[in-house]
Order: structure tokens, then sequence, then C-alpha cells
């Protein structure tokens, strides 16, 4: 990637299952000042276990392998646009909650059909992806939704009411 045909970072993709291999994206070097003008460029692998081809057939994702994709894009981005002084803070190498930020946006464009129906292609057709196909996929990944928050409502409660006793206790014992 270059701007002004100034080199801005470099990038490493591996996308093909592997043994033991897992979703991620690695800061192999984060961009840092090395003089009052220049910079450290950035070097991120991306690392997906999706399927290889199968014989004539190429590699085809399923809707969550494409939004694996994107949300580890997201995170090589991330560390890819970053300018900073030290290379312990560029990139992802921030609090959790803002280093999952782009990549969680990220994830929003692989269910969007204005981005879709740019690349998603039927492999033998070329046909681009259908509009009602997405619009179908989306409520399904909708549909349970709620029962997912409620999951997570549950386990707080069950967590917060276990730390209270544990506090109780506690103090009963110092008491």
């Amino acid at each position: 990637m270059t701007t002004e045909n100034v080199e801005l970072q470099r990038r490493i993709c591996t996308l093909q299952k592997k043994r033991r291999s897992i979703n991620a994206h690695f800061t192999l070097k984060g961009c840092r000042r090395i003089s009052e003008s220049d910079y450290q460029l950035p070097v991120v692998a991306l690392a997906c276990n999706f399927a290889a081809p199968d014989g004539n057939t190429p590699p085809i994702l399923n809707p969550w392998e494409v939004e694996t994709l994107f949300h580890e894009f997201g995170h090589a981005l991330h560390s890819l646009l970053s300018r900073t002084e030290f290379q312990h803070f560029s990139g992802t190498r921030t609090v959790l909650d803002f280093s999952e930020t782009p990549s969680q946006l990220f994830e929003h464009y692989a269910w969007d059909y204005r981005l879709l129906s740019q690349f998603g292609r039927h492999y033998l057709t070329g046909e681009i992806i259908p509009e009602k196909m997405v619009a179908s996929m989306n409520d399904a990944k909708r549909m349970l939704s709620a029962t997912e928050v409620q999951r997570q409502v549950r386990a707080f409660h069950i967590t917060a009411n276990t730390l209270l006793q544990m506090f109780k206790i506690f103090w009963l014992a110092r008491n």
C-alpha cells in the first residue's frame, strides 16, 4: 500500500486450513517512529482456518467464514494503519474494548448487500449474490439474538451473586 510513493505497511496472509490453525491476526512488527520523519513499517500476518480448494473447485467461504475474514481484517487494518511514537502502543496493543472496535465494525460489512454484491459471486456462473439471499441470511442471523443476550444477562447475574456471597462470607469472617 502506498501514499505519495511512500510504503505504509507490509502484510502476510495465510487463509487455508492448517493443522492446529486458528483464525487470528498477528502484529509481527508494530509501527514506531525511528527518526524525525521516518516510521518503522508495521508487519502483520493474517491467519484464517478456511477449507482448501477441492479439486477444480475454488475455496468457498460460508457466511460465518466471511464474517471471520472481515473481523480479522479489521484487526489487521488497525495495526497496519497506526502511526505511533512507540511500537508498544501501535495497532491492537491497546485496551481490549478499543482493540475490538475496528474488527467488530468490519463484521457488519460481511452482512451488507451493498458490499457483498461487489465481490460475492457464484463460482461457476459468476452471478452476483442475490439481494434476497443476503436478506434471508441476515434474518437467520438475527433470529435468536435475544436468546444470546438473555444467556449473557443470566451469566452476569450468576457471577454477580457469587461475588456478592463471597464478599459477605469474607466480610463476616473478618468481623
